[in-house]
């Protein structure tokens, strides 16, 4: 009964959280966010993902009309500019848009993505049709708010599995979500990022009871289903394929071995359910949509250049220094730093275009002191029993992998910086680092870690809410 407050408290500061977010970050400020909300608008409108999968740059009238008069280039690139917020032009602006056409069959360069989330961002979206559209936006960004709420119960139930006999260790690993703002901000907009986040939160926890209280055929059909659900949520969850599979991989492990091949029949099912999910989408999107199948941006054409050499040289110089003599493939600035731990920690806006740099290296500071206390607590574990910890840390090293080798394929057509906020989907696992870190301490110590970690994660909210109204309103 007790877990249960916990999981209905750790759902309401999640909403609470994530409805700051979506509710105080101007229309379209978030990444990538106008792309996404026009697929949203065509799914709500035609009744179907849009088939146009040439970015074109158009919009439908109705947002069209919302997106200029809002002047929204005008104050993402420039920091000294402000949203226009009087009264009387957001009156005006409403006055003008009415009536305009909202239907468009396309989605700029996201056109070409799999439909899962935007089919339940539309339904936020239908909620408020009555309503301008800048609510109709809002909606929409409350059903990724309710994602993200979802996945911080996920992981707290999945540290309740994995570290038994403490509350606190669960508690700690949901508020280092639940208040991790850059977290909150990128998925509190309409971005099917939060429905990726949602499905690894829960394949990690079916996975965790899996391999503690054995492979059922419930649990291998779960796991099968959810991956199938991965791959119609965004292209992007491709990148996590490597270590989910590794994870099945040790569900047929693990356990009796005599009944390896009974858990191969089972991980099998859960494999076709997999591929029946995917092979369903194929058929509606041909005969019932009429729309092209692809995982591929239209605009993205690689303009050659890539070798073994070049991508060892970028995996380098992603960790380290170049080497003297090799070429530059970063503009004068290492990555793991800036795009991957600046990026998690205190970047925002809607390219990284604002933040609160300074505190970079105290926070990773902080990261890398709970690291030290969750080893204090995995090691003498792993001494005994070494293959989960090591599971975990290859799924989540084949995961960064996965990434690198992505943005080393995107660089090759544009050149393109790493996109740390992809990094998301592994978020569990710091709530993972974090429960772990509070288990280390002894059971008198944990309630009172768990509060100082508490006002820790809030202090980072503040300084991040703080800086975007700093960005937006003053």
């Amino acid at each position: 009964m007790r877990y249960r407050v916990d999981l209905l408290l750790v759902v309401a500061l999640t909403l609470a959280s994530g409805a700051c977010w979506a509710g105080i970050t101007p229309a379209f400020q978030k990444t990538d966010e106008t792309a996404h909300f026009a697929y949203v608008q065509a799914v709500a409108e035609l009744g179907h993902p849009p088939r146009q999968f040439v970015d074109t740059g158009l919009l439908s009238a109705e947002l069209t009309c919302w997106y200029n008069g809002l002047e929204i280039t005008r104050y993402r690139f420039f920091t000294e500019e402000r949203p226009p917020w009087a009264p009387p032009l957001r009156s005006s602006l409403d006055h003008t848009c009415k009536g305009l056409s909202p239907r468009y069959d396309g989605a700029m360069y996201q056109a070409f993505q799999p439909p899962a989330y935007y089919l339940l961002a539309a339904g936020g979206y239908k909620l408020a049709s009555a309503f301008a559209l800048p609510t109709r936006l809002l909606f929409a960004r409350m059903v990724s708010v309710i994602l993200i709420a979802i996945a911080v119960a996920l992981t707290y139930l999945l540290v309740l599995e994995l570290v038994p006999g403490s509350r606190w260790a669960a508690r700690a690993a949901a508020l280092a979500l639940a208040l991790q703002p850059i977290l909150m901000f990128k998925e509190s907009g309409v971005n099917p990022d939060a429905l990726d986040l949602t499905i690894m939160a829960a394949i990690a926890l079916v996975t965790a009871r899996a391999w503690r209280r054995g492979l059922s055929t419930s649990r291998a059909l779960a796991f099968g289903a959810l991956t199938g659900l991965g791959v119609l949520s965004k292209v992007n969850f491709l990148t996590l394929l490597p270590s989910i599979a590794l994870l099945a991989l040790a569900l047929w492990w693990a356990g009796d071995p005599s009944q390896r091949l009974l858990r191969a029949k089972r991980l099998a099912l859960g494999g076709v359910l997999a591929l029946a999910l995917f092979g369903l989408y194929a058929l509606v999107n041909h005969s019932l949509w009429h729309r092209g199948l692809t995982y591929r941006q239209a605009a993205l054409h690689s303009h050659g250049g890539g070798s073994i050499h070049r991508l060892l040289d970028f995996t380098w110089q992603f960790f380290l220094p170049r080497l003297p003599g090799t070429q530059p493939l970063f503009s004068g600035y290492l990555p793991v730093w800036h795009d991957l731990l600046e990026g998690i920690t205190t970047r925002l806006g809607w390219w990284n275009d604002y933040g609160f740099d300074r505190w970079a290296p105290v926070l990773v500071a902080i990261g890398v002191a709970l690291a030290i206390a969750a080893a204090c607590y995995v090691w003498p574990r792993a001494r005994r029993r070494p293959w989960p910890a090591l599971i975990v840390a290859a799924a989540a090293i084949l995961f960064l992998v996965s990434l690198i080798l992505a943005d080393y394929q995107y660089s090759l057509a544009n050149g393109d910086e790493f996109e740390g906020r992809y990094i998301v989907a592994a978020m569990p696992l710091w709530g993972l680092l974090v429960g772990c870190a509070v288990a280390a301490a002894r059971p008198r110590w944990r309630g009172i870690l768990t509060g100082l970690l508490a006002a820790l994660f809030l202090a980072h909210t503040v300084i991040a809410l703080t800086t975007t109204i700093n960005r937006f309103y003053l």
